[in-house]
């Protein structure tokens, strides 16, 4: 079995927020899929540790299966 993680983030500076997204493949087909936004979000790069944890957190749960 083969898990693939895409994971991305976009931030908004005025707002402070950001949207986090990430994809969960398993031998080329969609398992899991989610877009989350996230208040108080310090940086662009505190939202691109958003959405790596989740994808990672997720794929685990997957796996574990």
């Amino acid at each position: 079995m083969i898990l693939v993680l895409y994971s991305d983030s976009s931030y908004c500076q005025f707002n402070r927020i950001a949207a986090c997204a990430y994809i969960v493949l398993q031998d080329k087909k969609i398992i899991k899929n989610q877009v989350t936004i996230m208040g108080e979000v310090k940086n662009s790069t505190e939202g691109e540790f958003i959405a790596a944890t989740l994808a990672l957190q997720d794929g685990f749960l997957v796996n574990d299966v």
